[in-house]
């Protein structure tokens, strides 16, 4: 991962997309663009207020305050609070669930 900083590193990443972009086509392979999330954080609200990135047909891709992958919810803050409270909610959720189960 890389800091952006300026238009340049703006264009370089649109350019690392293309690629990944040209890459699917190359290789028989179909990304679901409709599932394509950006998430930003950083002091620069500049660049995050006037540039949005493109998905592999020139559409925006959609920008969100909070992407769960793999389990992990990030949000746009670049903290971990709502990882951190759905997963002690699930807990507690589950261990409501073993209680009931063993009554």
């Amino acid at each position: 991962m890389r800091e952006i900083k300026d238009d340049n590193d703006i264009l370089a990443l649109q350019e690392d997309l293309g690629r990944i972009y040209e890459w699917q086509q190359e290789n028989n392979m179909l990304f679901n663009d409709k599932k394509f999330e950006a998430l930003r954080y950083g002091p620069n609200q500049k660049i995050e207020e006037h540039h949005h990135y493109a998905g592999p047909h020139n559409q925006p891709i959609t920008e969100k305050q909070c992407v769960c992958d793999l389990g992990v919810t990030m949000t746009n803050d670049n903290k971990f609070t709502e990882h951190m409270l759905y997963n002690m909610f699930a807990t507690s959720l589950w261990e409501q669930y073993h209680v009931f189960l063993n009554a």
